[in-house]
């Protein structure tokens, strides 16, 4: 479908509370994500110019930690998506990705290269990417847009976490719906899969990327959703500022 037909068709964006014309096609989850920025088709979304583009930053540090945080996948080298991301991180956060490499002594004291993850760019830009899958899926369900009094609660974690792995596979096993994205035989599973539970106006989605970084979110349209215990992030849907971060409250996460 032509861009033109998909807006004509969905003239309001779903992620800044229904009332911002939509302007653009946003793809969730975005292309580099995927190996070489192949992505089948699928799960696109009505957005206006200011949301599409709000977290193309965001998704280029989700391209980077997914694929280095502990991914179970094989025989993985670098890509055009990774190379692509790892230059847009540099220009945006020039002192981020010198601080996420480190240097640890292990049990033995030897000095061993680490990965320390818990920057506040890498927190809430992957938090900020679990809200928006969260208000795409509300949308795929339902054909409904979050209102913009809606707090969006989320986390993320990845597979070298006990704790967050733990959570994942619990969730994973309550929410009955999923998604993939396929195109005759290829399927997107190793990549990126969602499973999601959306009851009303109750949503709880867990999206897992490269088998390794899993993200979370969860909201009851119009107002919060039950509270998880971990949950660190909360994100709105506003019309004047896209998906708008409201509050921080996690401050240990890897």
């Amino acid at each position: 479908m032509k861009a033109s037909e998909f807006i004509k068709e969905h003239p309001i964006c779903c992620f800044c509370g229904g009332e911002t014309p939509s302007e653009t096609i946003e793809h969730q989850p975005a292309k580099i994500i995927f190996p070489e920025k192949h992505r089948p088709r699928g799960l696109e979304f009505p957005a206006c110019k200011r949301c599409n583009g709000q977290t193309s930053i965001d998704e280029c540090i989700l391209a980077f930690v997914a694929r280095i945080a502990g991914s179970m996948r094989v025989n993985i080298k670098p890509d055009t998506g990774l190379q692509k991301a790892l230059q847009t991180i540099s220009v945006a956060y020039p002192k981020l990705l010198p601080s996420i490499h480190s240097i640890a002594a292990d049990v033995e004291g030897r000095q061993l290269p680490a990965t320390d993850l818990n920057k506040r760019e890498v927190n809430e830009g992957l938090c900020r990417v679990a809200a928006k899958l969260a208000l795409s899926t509300y949308y795929d369900e339902t054909g409904r847009i979050a209102r913009s009094g809606t707090r969006v609660n989320t986390m993320w974690t990845h597979n070298q976490r006990r704790d967050g792995a733990e959570l994942v596979k619990d969730l994973l096993g309550r929410f009955p719906a999923g998604k993939q994205l396929r195109m005759g035989r290829w399927d997107s599973s190793e990549t990126f899969f969602i499973r999601y539970l959306v009851e009303g106006d109750v949503v709880q989605v867990a999206a897992i990327f490269h088998e390794s970084v899993a993200l979370m979110a969860q909201f009851l349209d119009g107002a919060d959703a039950s509270d998880w215990g971990a949950l660190a992030y909360t994100f709105a849907p506003d019309p004047r500022q896209g998906i708008m971060l409201v509050s921080q409250r996690w401050t240990q996460l890897t």
